[in-house]
């Protein structure tokens, strides 16, 4: 439960963040696609760099959050 201590409201936060941000990059993936499908411009390759970055920042802050909730279920 969210509600029952420090912990699991912080574990539900981070967590509901984490896949805010995944539903959010694969919004930008669908929109990129649907673009895509008409055909390459110079500004869909810039589009398509963005979103690789983006994801590589998500696989990070990814990383961070779980690292972070194992340690403070360990510790």
């Amino acid at each position: 439960d969210i509600t029952r201590n420090a912990y699991s409201s912080i574990y539900y936060t981070l967590l509901g963040a984490d896949h805010g941000h995944v539903a959010l990059g694969l919004l930008f993936n669908l929109w990129l696609l649907a673009k895509l499908a008409t055909g390459l411009t110079r500004y869909r390759v810039h589009a398509t760099q963005a979103i690789a970055l983006y994801w590589h920042v998500v696989n990070v802050i990814t990383v961070v959050v779980t690292v972070t909730l194992v340690s403070a279920a360990i510790g």
